[in-house]
Formats: C-alpha cells, structure tokens, sequence
C-alpha cells in the first residue's frame, strides 16, 4: 500500500477538499468530459498566433537549433550523444534534444549552399502542443481538488492563459519548458489518482497509476531537470491540501527524489558553474524572498514583462527596496499559517508556488543568474498554484457570478499573452521590445552586435521609427557602434529626413568614425538647413582641429535653439562664450 490511513470522506468538505462522488449527473459528466479538450482548445487558439513568429537567432536558438551541427544537416545518429551523461556546457535534457532533433527532420527546407534551413513552425508548434496538453492536465488536476467543473476550467485557463507562460511557448529554444511542465504535471495528475485508489483500497489500480507518475516523472527529469520539484509540488497537494501524513508519502516521493539524483548530478557535472560571485547564505535568502515577491507581483499585474529584468544577485543586494519587498512573501507565509485551518488550501497552493520556483529562486546559483534571477519562463509550474487558488474561489461562486469573470478574465489575459508573443516574433522586435523595458538590458547590449548580418538583418520587421528608438536606447547604453548600425538600417528602410541622419552622424562620431559622421551629417542638412542638433554634431566635428569654426557651428546652433545643451557646452569648450 503506498499511502497511510485513508481520509474520512466526513470531514473533506469542511476542509475545502471535494471527493468525488460515486455518481455523477449525466450533464455534470458531459460538461467534465468536455471543458478538458476546450482548455486545450482555446489554449491552442490564442497561441496559435506563434505560428506565424520566426526564430530568436542571437537569442540561443541558433546555438540549440539553426546553426547546432546536430541538426543542420538533422541525422538520427547525432542525437545519441544526449543520451550519454554527463553533458559538455549544457543541461542534460535528452528528452528536449530528442524531440527538437526529430522536429528539425520535420521542419528541413530548402538548402543554401548545402546549409539546411529550418522551417520555424513546426518547433512553435511543438511547445504549443505542449502547452495546450499541461493546461488540459491541470484541468484534471484541479477537477481531482475540487470536482466542480466550471471552477476547474476557470483555473485551467488563467494557468493557460496568462502572459507570463508567453516566453515558455514563444521561445524555439526552451521548448523543455512547456514539455517539462506537461510530463512533470502528468505526474501529479497520476499520483493523485494512485492516491484516491490507495484510499479505495484497489491497490492494483494504484500501483498503475503510480508507474504512470513515476514514468512521467522520469521522462520530466530528462526533459529538464528543474522538473526535480514535482515531489515537492505533490508533497504540497496531499499533506496541505488532502491533509495526509507527510510519513505516508516518505516512501513513494522517496523514491521518486532518489531518480532525481543522478539526473540532477550529470547536469551539474556538464552545466558550467555560476558567475555570480559566493553569496552568504542569508544573501541569498534575501535574493529568493525578492524573487518570490517579484513573481506574484508579475502574475497579479501582468503588464511590463520582458525576457530581461536584470534582478541579478547583485542589483537585488544593492537596491534598499528589497528588504521591504522580502516582507511580501513572509507576510503570505504567516497568512497562510494562520488560516491553515479554515483555508488549508492556502497553505497548499504556497506550497505549490514555492516548490514550483526552488529550482530557480537563488539558492543555489545559476548561469542565468548572471542576468537576471528571475525570469517569465521559470514561473510555468508555479503557476499550478495559482491555478489551484482561483479554482477553489471559484469554486464558491455561483454560476451567474462566476461566467462573467470567466469570460472577462480569460478574454484579457489572452488578449495580454496575444501582445506578449509579437515581442517574440524574430530577434528585432525581441530586442527592441526587451530594451524598451529595461533600457540598461545587459542581454540585449551584449548581443546587438550580432544582429548586424544580411541573414538576421533579412527577419527584421521594426518600422524605421521603432529602429531610430532601438538606437537611441543603445546610445543610452553607450554602444554607439551598433547604435550607428542601427540608424543606418532605419535610414536603408525609409527614414531619411535630417533628425535620424544627425543621430547617425553623433553615434559615428563617438565611433570615432569622423569622415563617415561628417558625411551624415551634411546629409541632415542637406535636409534641413535649420536643424540645430547637426550644427552642434559640426560643431563637436570640428573641434578638435578647428576650434574657430566649431565655435561658429556651436553658436549657429544656439540663434536656432537657444536652449541646446550640447551646443552651450561645446561653446564654453572652445574659449569662445561671447
């Protein structure tokens, strides 16, 4: 027997737990064996749109997929090597490198000097399927808790449907994320149906059930190993929310965490290690009370998310809010302490959530910790949480209260993921949309330079006015080489007047490209004799040779706009005030 003593079905309700009953009506039961597929359904729908995006190159995908010798050309011999730990510079996720190496036999297209070119569609499709399939799952596992349809479904989609599951479906490379979430959340699914038939006494129907969760378990493990959570995640379910004897679940889980070491070792042995700096232990305790914190609020104001939120260890450590903001979680732990008796539940999905994001929270480091401890991806499975609170307050609702919500909320967090996955659409507007967000972004401002090829260049689908932006944010950077480059494929696609030809010749300037910078900013005046701006570029041309001539520019450009800073400046420099 894997469980102890059963729970009296007498005291489920009182404790918010709903059992099944022996016999359902004949409608409830239709409405139960629908509302699985229509989650998956309308999951599929509102994220169908990443069909239709292209690959992240710059971004990773073209190290795991259009440019890995492995699948370009795709042989079946070469994905082998996966299987064999440990790995060399990466995660050991064989599962993840299989089904990507199948799927690039799927997606060849034409050739180009013997280079194979991928479709992207089909590796979007992949992760949508997996997406659509885990929020089916979670439909099961939350009618397992609470056994009102309607209130599942509602859980289901604000799992599904949130915007911050955007980046896990959008993103080629971690397709290991929503296939992960969809093998890890089958294992809970199953256990919990081992559980109830434990308590049904039919121990051969439990141990299928079991073997099932254990399958599912293992292949999650091997699809990425942050999977290592779902013990702790049943834990959660069935001592807080089922109310079982956490020595009842000691052998089953036990073995289960007992699989996971050696997963967990070979990635460790083949990941490189962390750059984060050693943290104390009460660092990073600071560092994963603030990632918690940061989550929950990302997930009940889901506006402003970005592939890079720079909360390094070390910004986190230096910023005098983060002590307060540690205050948020360790306030929702004491609540769900107090009300572990009346809402037993709440404790239950705490639980969930935590367990959900141990593996990222800082802990232990991490090489993208580097950037950022935090990211959207890493809060799929933490989402389960989430979608267990809304299904139990929903399920106290009446029917005429809970169908507007429904509605209203599902059609904006759809219509939210829907804008979230054009950020996601090709390296442009990932990098113009992620920078626009966090302009001091250290991913963005360390890979543009590799943007600047005839094939990325190809993808690029920003307005010239959104290019003149991402520009001016990359000078706000200080990297006035790729802000030039910019410029000028804003100037190649239509943005010829004299403003973006005078940022263009101040980004060459600070390039130290002079004769090229004189050149555009002629050109702007060419365009606009009156442009003030390019006087005073003339002006910082000029100085360093002439200074007589650049305090003419200078004060030309002062009679145009007596307000020019740069002008009244560059004035003082030459001598020449008056």
């Amino acid at each position: 027997m894997f469980f102890g003593r059963p729970v009296p079905e007498s005291t489920a309700p009182s404790q918010g737990i709903q059992t099944p009953p022996s016999g359902q009506s004949t409608s409830q039961g239709r409405v139960s064996a629908g509302l699985p597929f229509a989650t998956a359904l309308i999951t599929f729908l509102v994220f169908s749109p990443v069909l239709r995006n292209g690959f992240v190159d710059v971004w990773d995908d073209q190290t795991t997929i259009t440019h890995n010798p492995d699948f370009n050309p795709p042989r079946l011999a070469n994905l082998l090597h996966y299987w064999v730990p440990p790995p060399k510079d990466e995660f050991y996720v064989p599962v993840h490198y299989t089904i990507v190496g199948l799927t690039s036999m799927l997606a060849r297209s034409t050739s180009r000097g013997g280079v194979v070119v991928f479709n992207p569609a089909p590796f979007h499709a992949a992760s949508l399927i997996a997406h659509a399939l885990a929020a089916m799952l979670v439909f099961l596992i939350l009618m397992q808790l609470v056994n009102k349809p309607w209130a599942a479904f509602a859980g289901a989609l604000v799992f599904a449907l949130h915007p911050i599951q955007a980046e896990a479906v959008a993103w080629a490379s971690t397709l290991y994320t929503p296939l992960s979430g969809m093998l890890g959340l089958a294992a809970v699914w199953q256990f919990l149906h081992c559980s109830r038939q434990s308590d049904l006494h039919n121990r051969r129907a439990a141990r299928i059930h079991y073997a099932s969760a254990t399958l599912f378990f293992v292949l999650a493990m091997l699809t990425k190993p942050a999977a290592a959570s779902v013990p702790l995640i049943i834990a959660a379910i069935e001592i807080g929310w089922r109310k079982r004897r956490a020595l009842s679940l000691a052998l089953s889980l036990g073995a289960w965490i007992l699989l996971a070491i050696p997963i967990v070792l070979a990635t460790k042995l083949g990941t490189p290690a962390g750059t984060v700096g050693r943290l104390e232990p009460w660092q990073r305790a600071i560092v994963a009370l603030d990632a918690v914190a940061f989550y929950l609020g990302k997930i009940f104001w889901p506006l402003h998310l970005t592939a890079d939120y720079g909360r390094s260890p070390s910004n986190v450590l230096a910023d005098p809010w983060a002590w307060w903001i540690c205050l948020v979680p360790i306030a929702l732990f004491v609540i769900a302490r107090m009300l572990r008796v009346r809402a037993p539940w709440l404790g239950a999905a705490v639980g969930v959530f935590v367990a959900g994001l141990l593996p990222t929270l800082g802990l232990a480091s991490f090489n993208f910790q580097a950037f950022s401890t935090v990211a959207n991806r890493f809060a799929y499975f933490a989402m389960l949480a989430i979608a267990m609170i809304v299904a139990m307050v929903a399920s106290r609702l009446s029917s005429k209260a809970l169908a507007p919500l429904l509605v209203l909320t599902a059609g904006g967090l759809g219509a939210l993921s829907i804008v979230q996955l054009r950020q996601w659409q090709n390296p442009w507007t990932l990098f113009a949309s992620t920078i626009e967000a966090r302009p001091d972004s250290r991913i963005v401002g360390s890979n543009i330079r590799f943007m600047f090829t005839p094939e990325v260049e190809a993808h690029c689908t920003l307005p010239p006015a959104q290019l003149v932006r991402l520009g001016d944010l990359l000078m706000g950077q200080r990297r006035a080489a790729q802000a030039a480059a910019v410029y000028d494929l804003a100037i190649l696609r239509g943005s010829r007047d004299s403003a973006t030809y005078g940022r263009l010749a101040e980004a060459l300037l600070q390039s130290e490209k002079r004769a090229e910078a004189e050149r555009a900013v002629r050109e702007a005046l060419v365009l606009n004799p009156n442009d003030a701006a390019a006087h005073a570029t003339l002006g910082d041309l000029y100085i360093r040779d002439d200074v007589q001539r650049a305090a003419e520019e200078y004060r030309h450009a002062l009679r145009l706009d007596p307000g020019n800073a740069r002008a009244r400046r560059g004035l003082a420099a030459t001598g020449a005030n008056n």
